[in-house]
């Protein structure tokens, strides 16, 4: 994979992460609002088999090195811009931009040593550590 489609593929987990996480109201009023309204989020474009691959691999990032999940959690789940990444980091924007890079990178490798379908289905995944 390229790093622009590890880039992609991890926007699109975090649009998936984010898909689930209104809680199931079931109120009359909260029914007719959330079919006559919809959603703001973009809906995924992610299966959700490759983005469970996609959650693993950011939480087994996450446990070993926990300012680039952090970095990469709050870019791509939680939808920070640089600036509010570094502040919520509490580093230089520069630095910010470089942990969620160095993340992203690092979720490419691993993908890397998966074998690939290109048609977007991640079969077979074996990841080193």
């Amino acid at each position: 994979m390229s790093f622009g489609q590890t880039y992609t593929l991890l926007d699109q987990w975090g649009r998936w992460t984010r898909s689930g996480v209104l809680p199931k109201y079931s109120s009359p009023h909260a029914v007719l609002m959330r079919n006559n309204v919809g959603t703001v989020l973009a809906t995924p474009m992610i299966t959700d088999d490759d983005a469970v691959v996609v959650d693993y691999l950011v939480a087994r990032l996450n446990r070993r090195d926990a300012i680039l999940g952090r970095a990469l959690i709050g870019y791509f789940r939680d939808f920070l811009s640089y600036r509010q990444l570094a502040v919520r980091m509490a580093c230089s924007k520069q630095l910010a931009e470089l942990y969620m890079r160095s993340g992203v990178a690092w979720i490419d490798g691993h993908l890397e040593g998966a074998a690939v379908d290109m048609t977007g289905e991640l079969d077979n995944v074996r990841t080193r550590g």
